[in-house]
């Protein structure tokens, strides 16, 4: 499994404390999960100055039981094309898929759907072994549930500036799949969550 630098921004900020806002961070998304009627992403907003990624990182880690995709888009490729690359060549690589994943912009788009529920029923089956990412197939015993994280979604960048979230990311997600975005409340993924009646958490970080 390659190592990213989301991955490194993780380890980095577990090696600190953990924020004095953790649980509050952790009840209000717990809450998000189980009350929401329909399976849409969570944005959670972020401003100048907030280092929202010693919360999220020390979040996953309470979140042990779960397979979680944290994708920090400052640190990483800005093109959204290159985040869903990134997903999918991971899930391919721990649900140990041959398939090859399609690398043309388009295709990519236009598959994420199809992958996103594929592994939705392969989740279906799986269950969570001794606190790591290791899995087999057994009778559900956890639901676990993949988790993908896009910290600072607004700053994904094409020739015509911010891309717009609907443009690429499904409006309604699988049973097993959720998502959870952050930005900045001047974006334009915030009005569209906004407008959208989506859950949205205000953090004081």
């Amino acid at each position: 499994m390659f190592e990213s630098k989301s991955d490194l921004i993780v380890e980095n900020c577990l090696k600190h404390q953990v924020p004095d806002n953790l649980e509050e961070f952790s009840f209000q998304i717990e809450e998000w999960m189980y009350k929401q009627k329909s399976n849409r992403a969570l944005f959670i907003s972020e401003e100048d100055g907030n280092d929202i990624q010693f919360l999220i990182s020390h979040w996953i880690k309470k979140m042990n039981k779960d397979l979680i995709i944290p994708y920090f888009v400052e640190h990483e490729n800005q093109n959204y094309h290159h985040a869903i690359y990134y997903v999918l060549s991971r899930l391919k690589a721990q649900f140990n898929i041959s398939q090859r994943v399609e690398i043309e912009g388009e295709k990519l788009k236009q598959f994420f759907q199809y992958w996103l529920e594929f592994y939705n029923r392969e989740l279906q089956n799986q269950v969570f072994c001794e606190a790591k990412c290791v899995y087999k197939r057994v009778p559900n015993y956890y639901k676990i549930k993949l988790i993908l994280i896009f910290q600072g979604i607004d700053r994904f960048r094409d020739s015509n500036g911010e891309v717009r979230v609907s443009y690429w990311l499904p409006k309604v997600l699988p049973e097993n799949i959720k998502v959870i975005v952050t930005g900045k409340t001047d974006s334009k993924a915030f009005e569209y969550y906004k407008t959208q009646g989506g859950s949205i958490i205000n953090m004081q970080i």
